[in-house]
C-alpha cells in the first residue's frame, strides 16, 4: 500500500517536486532496493556541546506535525 501511494504522489508532477528527493530506492524492483546509512551522532554531538536540547516529544508535538503535514495535502492521493 506505501509502494502503491508514494508512486501515485510521484506520478503526480505538483507532488513529486516534494517526495522525489526523499526516495532511495527503486520501487520496482526489490532487488534493486537499497537504504542510505543515517547517523546523527555527529550533530548530536556537536549539539550537546552546544548546550542545545530538544524539548521530549509529546502528543500535543505529533498532533501539530500532523495538522502541518495536513495543510500541505500530504495525504491527499
Amino acid at each position: 500500500m506505501f509502494d502503491q501511494r508514494l508512486k501515485t504522489m510521484l506520478d503526480d508532477k505538483t507532488k513529486n517536486l516534494h517526495i522525489a528527493p526523499l526516495v532511495n530506492y527503486n520501487l520496482d524492483d526489490d532487488a534493486l532496493r537499497s537504504e542510505n546509512g543515517v547517523s546523527n551522532a555527529f550533530t548530536v554531538k556537536a549539539l550537546y556541546r552546544l548546550d542545545f536540547k530538544w524539548s521530549i516529544i509529546d502528543d500535543d508535538y505529533i498532533r501539530k506535525a500532523i495538522a502541518m503535514l495536513d495543510t500541505l495535502d500530504f495525504f491527499e492521493v
